[in-house]
C-alpha cells in the first residue's frame, strides 16, 4: 500500500485531523486525483502526517499499515519544483501564436495576473503545459512586459523583440499613435499606414468623425481647441469624447432628438432599433427627425412589417412614404424591430452607427448583433432601460 493510498484513505474513511492536517490532507487528496506526484518535501510531510494517525487508520482499515509506514512506497514519482521564470512564444490551438507563461508557484504572482485579467484579451491557465497562456495582444504584452521588470523573467528572442516594440512605443507614444492633428490651416492625419485613403474632410468636424470611422480616436490639442471654439451640438461633443466601444446614452425625456443629427450625418449608415411596444409612433418620430436632417426617402429602408390585422396603420405609413424598399448601395438609413432580419445580414452592409430607440420584445439576435457594436447610441427615457440580459456562453 502506498503513502498516496493511505492519505486517500485519511479522507474516504473519515479519520479527525486538527484543523490545519484537514486542510493538507484535503489538499494532497486533490493532487493525487490529478496523479500529480508529491514534491521531496510534500512526500516528507505526507509520510509525517500519515503516521500521525497511523492509530485511526490501523483501527479503521483492520488491518497494521506500520509496515509501509517502514517502508514507504510513493505511487508517483517525485516532481521537481519548478523555478523557470520564462516566457517564450508556442503554437496554440486557440489563439495561433501565444506566449507561454511560466513560474514556481507564487500567490503574489498568481494574484497580479487574476487582478488584471478582466482588463486582458485572453489569458487562462492550462493544465497540460502547466503555464499561463496569453493572447498576442497589446494589451496583454503591456501587462507582461511590467511582470518581467518586477520579476526578472527569461524571455525567448520572439518575445524579447515583441517587447522591444511596446517599450519603443510607450517612450514615444506620440510619435506612433494614428492621430488626427491641424497642420497648415488643415486638418490631417499623422502615424497613419500609407494605404489609409487620403484624409477628405476640410472642416474639424466633419473630419473628427471621418477619421472615427477609419479607427482613428486621438487628436491633438489644435483640434481640441477648434472644436471647444466651435458651435456644436453639447450631445455631439460629448459622443466624440468616448471611446467608440462605449455605449451612449442620451435622455430622450430632457433631449430632443434632433440632437443627434451630426452623429445621424456623419455616421451613416446607420441602424435605427425601434422598440416592440410602440413601433408605428416611434417609426413616426425617427423619420420625422431624418427628413429634417436631410436624408431622402429612398435613402431609408423599414425591414420588418406588422400583423395586419392589428397594425394595418403602420403597414400603410412605410408603404406611403415608400420606405418598403430594399437595401441598396444608396441605402444610409436601415430601420428593424425585434428580430436581427436575415436580409440585413446578408447585405453586409457595415453600420458605422446604431440608435438604439428601445429593447422592448427585441429578439436575442439583434441583442447579440448590437451587443459589442461601435458607436451604439441608446436614445432612451431612463439608463436602466438599456440594461439587457445577455445570452450566456461558455
Amino acid at each position: 500500500m502506498t503513502i498516496e493510498d493511505l492519505v486517500l484513505y485519511m479522507t474516504t474513511l473519515g479519520v479527525k485531523c486538527n484543523r490545519w492536517d484537514t486542510n493538507v490532507v484535503t489538499s494532497f487528496y486533490d493532487q493525487i486525483h490529478r496523479k500529480s506526484g508529491f514534491t521531496e518535501k510534500q512526500a516528507a510531510l505526507a509520510l509525517k502526517l500519515v503516521n500521525r494517525y497511523s492509530g485511526q487508520l490501523t483501527t479503521l482499515l483492520g488491518q497494521d499499515i506500520q509496515q509501509y509506514l517502514d517502508c514507504p512506497q510513493y505511487k508517483f514519482p517525485h516532481r521537481s519544483v519548478n523555478t523557470i521564470k520564462s516566457l517564450s512564444m508556442i503554437d496554440y490551438p486557440m489563439y495561433g501564436r501565444a506566449i507561454k507563461v511560466e513560474f514556481p508557484y507564487r500567490e503574489d504572482t498568481l494574484a497580479l495576473i487574476r487582478k488584471s485579467r478582466e482588463s486582458l484579451d485572453f489569458a487562462h491557465w492550462d493544465g497540460e503545459h502547466k503555464a499561463w497562456i496569453f493572447s498576442v495582444s497589446e494589451d496583454n504584452l503591456t501587462f507582461l512586459n511590467r511582470l518581467v521588470e518586477q520579476e526578472a523573467f527569461v524571455c525567448d528572442q520572439e518575445v524579447q523583440s515583441y517587447m522591444s516594440q511596446i517599450s519603443t512605443i510607450l517612450q514615444d507614444f506620440e510619435q506612433h499613435v494614428p492621430t488626427l492633428v491641424f497642420d497648415q490651416g488643415m486638418p490631417q492625419y499623422k502615424n497613419v499606414s500609407p494605404a489609409l485613403p487620403r484624409l477628405q474632410a476640410t472642416t474639424v468636424l466633419e473630419a473628427v468623425f471621418e477619421s472615427r470611422r477609419a479607427g482613428i480616436y486621438a487628436w491633438d490639442e489644435t483640434i481640441n481647441h477648434q472644436l471647444d471654439n466651435q458651435f456644436i451640438n453639447p450631445i455631439t461633443r460629448e459622443f466624440l469624447n468616448l471611446d467608440p466601444g462605449e455605449s451612449f446614452h442620451v435622455n430622450s425625456e430632457t433631449v430632443d432628438m434632433s440632437s443627434l443629427t451630426d452623429i445621424v450625418k456623419h455616421l451613416s449608415p446607420c441602424l435605427f432599433v425601434i422598440p416592440g411596444s410602440n413601433e408605428l409612433e416611434t417609426t413616426q418620430c425617427a423619420y420625422d427627425f431624418l427628413k429634417q436632417a436631410g436624408f431622402a426617402d429612398e435613402e431609408m429602408s423599414v425591414m420588418f412589417r406588422l400583423p395586419s390585422d392589428r397594425h394595418q396603420q403602420f403597414n400603410q405609413f412605410v408603404r406611403t412614404q415608400n420606405l418598403n424598399s430594399p437595401i441598396t448601395d444608396a441605402t444610409k438609413i436601415v430601420f428593424i424591430s425585434c428580430k436581427l432580419p436575415k436580409t440585413v445580414v446578408k447585405s453586409n452592409m457595415k453600420f458605422n452607427c446604431i440608435i438604439n430607440l428601445g429593447f422592448e420584445s427585441a429578439h436575442y439576435t439583434t441583442k447579440a448583433f448590437i451587443r459589442n457594436h461601435e458607436n451604439l447610441v441608446n436614445f432612451s427615457k431612463k439608463p436602466a432601460q438599456m440594461e439587457i440580459n445577455w445570452p450566456q456562453h461558455g
